[in-house]
Parts: C-alpha cells; sequence; structure tokens
C-alpha cells in the first residue's frame, strides 16, 4: 500500500490490471481484488476503480480509496457533473451513480462517454467538444462461428459535431481489435489485441491529436489505463494519427 497521500503530479497515466493500481512507471498505487480491473480519473486529480469488492473513489491528496459503491460493475469514466462528482458504471444498461453517497440515476447529458447499443459501442466526449470512438473490425467467421479472417480492422474516428475529422485504421491485422481507454480531448490511449485467446496481451497506444504522434507505451493483459487530472482545454487543428510506429 502507498506509504504517502495520493498524487498524481506528474504522472500521465494510470493503469489497473491483475495486480493492482499502478502508476505511470509502474509504481504500485493500491492492491485491489479484480475482477474488474477498471479505472477513471476523476478529473479532480484523484482516481474511480471497480474491482471484486465494489466501486472505490481514491480521492487527490487521501491516504486511501473510499468505497463509494457495491459488486462489481465495470466503470468507465468519471466528472464533476451538474449532480456532483459522478461515474458512469456498465451494467446491463448504463448507469450514473454519486461518488458522494453511492445513489443510481440515468447518465446526464453531459456525461463523458456514452454507452451504445452496437459498434463503436463506447463514444468519449471531451470538454472542448471533439468525440472519439473506435469501430469494430469487419471479420468473416468460419461454419463454427469463429473468426476466420480479418477483413478490415478497427478504426479511429474522431469528430466534431458528427463530422470526421479522423477516421484511421488504428490495429494491424494480428491485433485485430481495438478499445479506447480514456480521451482527454486531445490525447486517446487505445489498445490492440488479438481475437484469441482469452484475455491476450494488449499493445497500448497513446495517441496525440495535436502532432498525429502514435507511441506504444506498455503491454499487459487483462488490464485498463486512464489519463490522470481534467480534459485538456486543446482546440486544435486535429492533426491524422501517424501509425507507422504502432504496428
Amino acid at each position: 500500500m502507498p506509504a504517502t497521500t495520493l498524487d498524481l503530479t506528474g504522472i500521465t497515466w494510470v493503469t489497473h490490471g491483475l495486480d493492482g493500481v499502478r502508476a505511470e512507471g509502474a509504481t504500485l498505487i493500491w492492491e485491489t481484488h479484480p475482477f474488474p480491473a477498471a479505472i477513471a480519473r476523476d478529473r479532480l486529480g484523484g482516481l474511480v476503480f471497480s474491482d471484486s469488492a465494489g466501486l472505490w473513489w481514491y480521492r487527490d491528496g487521501e491516504s486511501e480509496p473510499e468505497r463509494v459503491g457495491d459488486g462489481s460493475d465495470e466503470v468507465l469514466a468519471a466528472w464533476m457533473a451538474e449532480e456532483g462528482p459522478t461515474a458512469i458504471l456498465r451494467t446491463d444498461g448504463s448507469n450514473a451513480i454519486s461518488l458522494r453517497d453511492g445513489v443510481r440515476f440515468d447518465p446526464p447529458a453531459d456525461a463523458p462517454v456514452e454507452v451504445l447499443g452496437e459498434s463503436p459501442w463506447l463514444r468519449w466526449t471531451s470538454s472542448n467538444g471533439l468525440s472519439a470512438w473506435i469501430t469494430d473490425p469487419e471479420v468473416e467467421f468460419d461454419s463454427e462461428g469463429q473468426p476466420s479472417k480479418v477483413v478490415e480492422t478497427a478504426r479511429l474516428v474522431v469528430a466534431r459535431d458528427e463530422r470526421a475529422l479522423v477516421d484511421v485504421s488504428i490495429a494491424p491485422f494480428d491485433r485485430a481489435w481495438a478499445r479506447i481507454h480514456d480521451f482527454d480531448g486531445q490525447r486517446v490511449i487505445v489498445s490492440r489485441g488479438p481475437f484469441e485467446p482469452a484475455m491476450p496481451a494488449e499493445s497500448f497506444l497513446l495517441v496525440d491529436l495535436a502532432t498525429g504522434e502514435v507511441t506504444e507505451i506498455f503491454e499487459a493483459a487483462a488490464t485498463n489505463a486512464t489519463f490522470t487530472g481534467a480534459d485538456r482545454e486543446w482546440t486544435g487543428p486535429v492533426r491524422t494519427p501517424e501509425l507507422a510506429n504502432s504496428d
């Protein structure tokens, strides 16, 4: 367990995997009990994470997290809503939960992530009005219903007011499945992995829309990642990611 209060100053991203919550550089922040190993920044300098013991809020400056919810619902994002500090959970549907008292309610209109019923499944929208999502790969299946051929890999789309500014393949054919972990209006954390086996090792990318740079930051299985702090007040122009170094 950490010996000091939570301070994410100078930390770009945090992960939650099988061995707990870790800061960039692999420093252990808190031991957990996955599954799920979900995590989100609260946009106030702290973290919200979920594991098999419940939903936890680790506030900036505190020495340990507070349990704010029961069950093992996966936290997707957290933010300061009009109703107060709030998180979005992926359940059978989509629920918002107050981080102050654990009361659940319908997701507000200003939620940073929208849970959809089909691909792209999750649509992220930052405070600067940019949205980002990933489309499913196009796959052919064999007679037993197993994927046999990848026709088109997953694509990253970035848009403003429904107008696509970026639409680019984000995964190689041997890691055709991809997912967004966080979007702060300028940068995206994306992971890519194969269809099989279950819980494969995924390569994680940091995509900077201001420069077009793509950096592979680590590889891990059964892991989620989040940025730290608030969204970036960046307005563009958006550059198409340069994916030569990501394959």
